[in-house]
């Protein structure tokens, strides 16, 4: 799949809206809205993005963690991801995520997300905490 690279300045800024919108109305650019774009993506439950009329794939990352019992589904979270941030076109191919047991948190997984942007790759971890145990070979 080849996705075309859309113009930068079309997805310039926006409102800072991590959990709800910024009451002070402040605008993000750059790695910021990507971070917050990506977090929409990952962390709503399909069909509930506002604004899109479902045209980007959502996903809920949390229950996805939380369902994954088995190694086989615990595996398929980084391509689900992928899936997801792929639906918005803010982000290109060469976007990839990988799931790692955590440097940080005793127990946890960590999920590195590398992003390819108009202006160039990002990259960034999330800590996860109490993850089942599918996540290191087991099942819950």
């Amino acid at each position: 799949m080849t996705t075309s690279a859309p113009l930068a300045s079309a997805f310039g800024v926006d409102l800072l809206c991590v959990d709800d919108l910024d009451p002070l109305g402040t605008l993000v650019s750059g790695n910021d809205l990507a971070v917050q774009r990506a977090k929409h993506l990952l962390f709503t439950p399909p069909g509930a993005l506002l604004d899109s009329l479902d045209e980007y794939d959502s996903i809920d990352l949390n229950a996805l963690l939380s369902r994954a019992t088995t190694p086989a589904a615990a595996m398929a979270i980084p391509g689900q991801i992928v899936a997801a941030l792929l639906s918005d076109p803010y982000f290109y191919e060469g976007t990839s995520a990988t799931v790692s047991p955590s440097a940080t948190v005793e127990g946890g997984i960590d999920i590195s997300i590398a992003l390819e942007l108009a202006d160039g790759p990002f990259e960034f971890v999330m800590p996860v905490a109490n993850v089942p145990a599918a996540f290191f070979g087991g099942s819950s």
